[in-house]
């Protein structure tokens, strides 16, 4: 799953967010990719990428232990060499 969010505080305090400023996977349909690839639905790059900047992060769930937990954000991308965020605009900070 994926969580998105216009602000870093967005990410961790619920008080501000709207569909506006903030997306979470998991309150979506056909947000789990089955394979290596997933795209941001159209309307939610259309709100969030008014910014310059969008935060994000990545969950992984295990079917087979029913565990979940945050493991890709913009703080770790070194250990995911494979994960590229593409948006014409957007900066990585």
């Amino acid at each position: 799953m994926v969580e998105l969010a216009a602000t870093r505080k967005l990410m961790s305090c619920e008080t501000d967010r709207s569909p506006d400023n903030y997306f979470f996977g998991g309150d979506s349909s056909g947000v789990f990719a089955a394979g290596d690839r997933w795209q941001v639905p159209p309307e939610v790059w259309r709100l969030l990428s008014r910014g310059q900047v969008i935060y994000y992060r990545v969950v992984v769930v295990n079917h087979h232990c029913g565990t979940s937990e945050p493991s890709v954000d913009e703080r770790h991308l070194d250990v995911v060499p494979g994960l590229r965020i593409l948006h014409e605009g957007l900066r990585r900070v």
